[in-house]
């Protein structure tokens, strides 16, 4: 019980830090980012996330590019489950979701690592994307 969720954090880090290795420019905002908000020095707390839309926007882009999930490869399926009644598409409460990248409306770019996706006026702030469609409810 006390190492519960240690290997979904490990297996994040890890594959955050081989896509800053594998995109060094993407590396390179991310600390000029940090550099400016926190400073070299600083301490951080969890206030300080909304001042940094594109280091929260690389996180959110890893979890979209990566599959942790050994059942679900990355390109083919993703799993939602809805806490509450959702108005976007009309999911009720509890209602677990299954949908399919091919039938993403933006299907150019899905295999292509780009947290710029997640960005909104003109990169100064975090937008979490609703492109993604559902294809199975139940």
């Amino acid at each position: 019980m006390f190492l519960s969720g240690q290997d979904s954090t490990l297996a994040s880090v890890s594959w955050l830090l081989l896509l800053m290795a594998k995109h060094p420019k993407v590396q390179q905002k991310v600390c000029d980012e940090i550099d400016r908000v926190i400073g070299r020095d600083g301490a951080v707390y969890f206030s300080e996330k909304g001042n940094l839309p594109y280091t929260t926007a690389t996180v959110f882009e890893m979890m979209r590019y990566i599959s942790l999930s050994p059942l679900f490869p990355k390109d083919m399926f993703w799993i939602h489950l809805s806490f509450m009644d959702t108005p976007f598409q009309r999911i009720p409460c509890n209602m677990q979701q299954l949908g399919h990248f091919a039938l993403t409306p933006d299907t150019s770019r899905t295999m292509t690592f780009n947290p710029e996706r997640f960005l909104v006026e003109n990169g100064t702030k975090f937008e979490k994307s609703q492109r993604i469609w559902t294809l199975l409810v139940w």
